[in-house]
């Protein structure tokens, strides 16, 4: 009965192990993660709501948007700046700089040259 128990064991262990899906990885085998511009209905491009590390969220299939005029998606974020200990969100360490284009803030830099920065046109 033990080699039953123990197989029955393995299995459920694959089962339960594979529910979880990696966070992609940069070359170097660091995790990164995608988040996405979640603009609050006042003042929704405006710096101080850009650089505010609330209104960015996991995004697993965040794909980019394109443009430049106005914030849009961080993108391979390394794990250094996520918490991910439940629902990835953004540490403040990430230090977003967002800066005016026309009347919309878009994202100018980051604390790692690593982040792909995406911002979309109006």
């Amino acid at each position: 009965m033990l080699p039953i128990g123990g197989f029955a064991i393995a299995v459920a262990l694959v089962g339960i192990t594979s529910a979880f899906k990696d966070a992609p990885k940069t070359n170097s085998g660091v995790d990164t993660y995608s988040f996405e511009y979640q603009p609050p209905a006042t003042d929704p491009y405006s710096i101080a709501n850009v650089e505010d590390t609330a209104n960015w969220v996991y995004n697993e299939d965040a794909s980019g948007c394109g443009g430049v005029d106005k914030a849009c998606a961080l993108l391979d974020v390394p794990e250094d700046f996520v918490d991910a200990s439940g629902t990835p969100t953004l540490k403040s360490s990430i230090n977003i700089v967002a800066v005016l284009t026309g009347a919309n803030a878009k994202v100018a830099s980051t604390a790692s040259t690593a982040i792909d920065i995406e911002n979309q046109s109006n």
